[in-house]
């Protein structure tokens, strides 16, 4: 069943310790996961085996810049959020008049 953890699971992980150990160097540089997967490049990921056969460089363009992955995580305050939820609720009631 997917999504169950397993031995398998802490045996791979022992299995990254002792190679990060061996090598002095991380497997998975990063702070998380997030910034794990803004580490690796369209191009690395196209060249691994597994996505490989996907790749057709005469139908894939090139974006001239990095994509910018800041709307995950918003800095948002609560004052943020009140201004947020007051102006979806404009859209409700374009007459934001007390009516008592």
């Amino acid at each position: 069943m997917r999504g169950e953890y397993t031995a398998a699971i802490d045996l791979w992980s022992v299995g990254c310790i002792i190679g990060e150990t061996i090598t002095l160097k991380p497997l998975f540089p990063g702070k998380d996961y997030v910034h794990q997967l803004r580490l690796i490049t369209v191009d690395e990921a196209l060249c691994h085996p597994y996505l490989a056969p996907l790749h057709d460089i005469k139908e894939e363009h090139v974006c001239p810049m990095p994509f910018s992955f800041d709307f995950e995580q918003p800095s948002v305050t609560e004052e943020n959020i009140k201004e947020l939820i007051w102006r979806e609720s404009v859209k409700f009631n374009p007459d934001p008049t007390p009516t008592h």
